[in-house]
């Protein structure tokens, strides 16, 4: 496998919990895993490098999920971004809908589930598909 670029995945959660079981599942799976508790610091996440997948938490302190995750579409229209939470589906789709990110999933305590949903979104390497490029 010359070559070939571990995915990453950039997630902003304003909760440590989240961010640690998170940053583990991901890292264990073999994913190139970003945690970050701010706004900001995902900006800087992605000015580094723009990751494959983008996971938003809906409710932070300073400034809502839903308004990130336009922003992103609008500034990165390429970039898959996807909400991470406890809202319900009806809430979470209509959300998506509107700001036009690729979809949401809903936090699970099983993190088999919670890896496959998000895996699902992920661009497929063979297609050679991505948003950070090579």
């Amino acid at each position: 496998m010359v070559g070939q670029r571990t995915q990453q995945i950039a997630f902003l959660d304003d909760s440590p919990t989240v961010r640690e079981v998170l940053s583990c599942l991901l890292s264990d799976a073999g994913y190139d895993a970003r945690a970050c508790a701010t706004w900001d610091e995902l900006k800087d996440a992605l000015q580094a490098r723009l990751p494959d997948l983008v996971l938003l938490d809906v409710e932070m302190p300073q400034i809502l999920g839903e308004h990130i995750g336009y922003v992103l579409r609008r500034d990165f229209p390429d970039l898959r971004v996807v909400y991470l939470s406890d809202h319900d589906e009806g809430t979470l789709r209509a959300m998506a809908e509107h700001t036009g990110v690729q979809g949401y999933i809903r936090k699970s305590p099983d993190p088999d589930q919670l890896l496959r949903e998000i895996v699902a979104f992920l661009p497929s390497v063979e297609a050679g598909e991505g948003a950070g490029g090579s």
